[in-house]
């Protein structure tokens, strides 16, 4: 029987691209360890303009993994990402969300598998009016449930409601990390992608943002993020970091979500 199968895949793999094996295999690999999703990004080519592109290797996300795009300015990380978050379309290549084209679903569907959040998102700081007002003004017309969700969110990070009430720069620091992460988390995606959240932290503070998302990962575990980042010191909370760097999109390290 051992032998049978050895000879079943040697035929499968003579007979079928590189690619493809790989995405059968990891097709395979999910549904033997029941994982409820994967995002296979398969060897995508980004062109904009003549002269600037991206290509990328591929790369498998999974459930529970804490990923950084490291990269210098100007190298395509927020590119690449806004690629992943169905928001431009690669000249080559796909994005497969458990096996199907993202590019091929609908804006609706595609908001249910990934959230982008652009670097002016995390100006909130900035915001001078009560909580219950910017919600309002974040508030995605696609998602009804998007207020009762920041409600449920804000009561699991260990705030309540009256928060609503308060100016945005009255709040703590720590409060206002909360608020922020229910605001992202609402939106009930299955991957998050926050585009350089830690530019306006210092190191401490950026160490306790990192750790309020990776305990939220250990509870949420069919979920991952995704974070954008050229300052950071320390990559000890990621299980995968993926490098951006002179027209290449390659994983630098990779480890199983802890």
């Amino acid at each position: 029987d051992r032998v049978l199968k050895i000879l079943t895949v040697e035929k499968f793999i003579n007979k079928t691209s590189l690619g493809e094996c790989m995405k059968y295999f990891l097709r395979r690999e999910r549904k033997m360890s029941n994982l409820p999703w994967d995002l296979v990004v398969d060897r995508i080519l980004i062109r904009l303009g003549r002269d600037f592109y991206l290509k990328s290797e591929l790369i498998t996300i999974y459930p529970g993994e804490f990923v950084l795009i490291k990269g210098k300015s100007g190298e395509g990380k927020t590119t690449f990402a806004l690629s992943l978050a169905g928001l431009l379309p690669p000249t080559e290549g796909k994005i497969l969300f458990n096996g199907k084209d993202i590019y091929a679903l609908d804006r609706k569907e595609r908001l249910k598998i990934v959230s982008f959040f652009p670097q002016n998102f995390f100006s909130i700081v900035e915001f001078d009016g009560t909580i219950g007002d910017f919600v309002k003004l974040v508030k995605p017309s696609e998602i009804t449930e998007f207020e009762k969700n920041f409600l449920s969110l804000l009561r699991e990070l260990g705030l309540n409601e009256t928060i609503l009430r308060r100016n945005f720069k009255s709040l703590s620091f720590g409060e206002r990390q909360r608020v922020i992460l229910a605001i992202v988390l609402a939106k009930d995606s299955h991957i998050y992608i926050l585009d350089e959240p830690d530019s306006a932290l210092d190191s401490c503070s950026k160490l306790e943002f990192f750790n309020l998302l990776t305990n939220f990962l250990k509870k949420a575990r069919s979920k991952a993020f995704i974070v954008i980042s050229h300052k950071l010191q320390t990559y000890k909370f990621f299980s995968k970091v993926i490098n951006v760097e002179k027209g290449k999109i390659e994983v630098a390290f990779s480890k199983p979500p802890s």
